[in-house]
């Protein structure tokens, strides 16, 4: 006759110690294991119920560099002239955040610059123009007297422009 052999469920080994916190700093993921070998299951016994791995998180005792960003640009400045040609900037910061614990400052260029035409025509003054050649002598109750002349048109004042 032979003997039938009865179900063994299996049981859970003890619990490894927990694993090193993953990383090097700031934090972190650790884990543990166990086995379902105390016993193995046999002859049809049940596998052991609930979690083979367990994992956590953990917090290493040094914090982590923080690498700087840049915020956002700023808005174009007004041109720097009213009238012609000038020049309009916008900045940025590297404060978004800004670079701690030996993190790295943010790479690239802080400040932009470009050329702006003011829509807005600039005065032009007048100058004078150079002297005529002295005219003919015309008496006047007898004294001779001469002229000549010049004009504000070299250029002719516009756009405010001073005569």
């Amino acid at each position: 006759v032979a003997e039938q052999s009865c179900a063994i469920d299996g049981g859970w080994s003890n619990w490894t110690e927990w694993s090193s916190c993953s990383g090097s700093c700031g934090l972190g993921v650790q884990s543990r294991r166990r086995k379902c070998d105390s016993p193995s299951p046999q002859f049809g016994g049940l596998f052991c119920e609930g979690d083979e791995r367990k994992e956590e998180r953990c917090q290493h005792d040094v914090k982590c560099p923080i690498h700087g960003g840049w915020s956002n640009w700023t808005s174009w400045s007004l041109c720097s002239v009213t009238c012609g040609i000038g020049k309009t900037i916008h900045t940025r910061k590297c404060d978004s955040p800004r670079p701690l614990l030996g993190g790295r400052r943010c790479e690239g260029i802080n400040k932009e610059t470009k050329i702006c035409v003011a829509e807005q025509n600039c005065a032009i003054h007048g100058n004078w123009s150079p002297w005529s050649d002295w005219s003919q002598c015309f008496t006047t109750c007898g004294k001779c007297r001469k002229r000549r002349e010049r004009e504000c048109g070299q250029p002719y004042p516009q756009h405010g422009g001073r005569q």
